[in-house]
């Protein structure tokens, strides 16, 4: 069973969720979820609304406080904390879309 995502039209091969996955996940939320608590909330792999309304599910997204805690509308991009350093960012290397990978 192959674990893909399909975003603006191509089939992207998804990461498989094992226990190593898991754990850094759970790992990432305990660690950022007191620090930023006073500013933002840890959204662990949930959906979050693109303007053409692909929804990617990132492993964690830093979302900034909103009063009904999302229940009313899926968090936007300009939901998403952005970092003030670029020190603190955390860079990721994109999905390669099926059809282009080399074989």
């Amino acid at each position: 069973d192959a674990r893909v995502e399909l975003i603006h039209g191509q089939i992207l091969d998804m990461a498989p969720v094992g226990s190593a996955h898991i754990a850094m996940v759970n790992r990432l939320n305990r660690v950022l979820a007191p620090l930023v608590a006073a500013v933002g909330s840890v959204s662990p792999q949930n959906p979050i609304r693109l303007d053409d309304g692909v929804e990617p599910e990132p492993d964690i997204a830093v979302l900034r406080l909103r009063e009904d805690d999302y229940e009313g509308a899926l968090p936007r991009p300009e939901d998403v904390r952005r970092s003030r350093s670029r020190r603190s960012m955390i860079t990721f290397t994109p999905r390669t879309p099926r059809n282009e990978r080399s074989r």
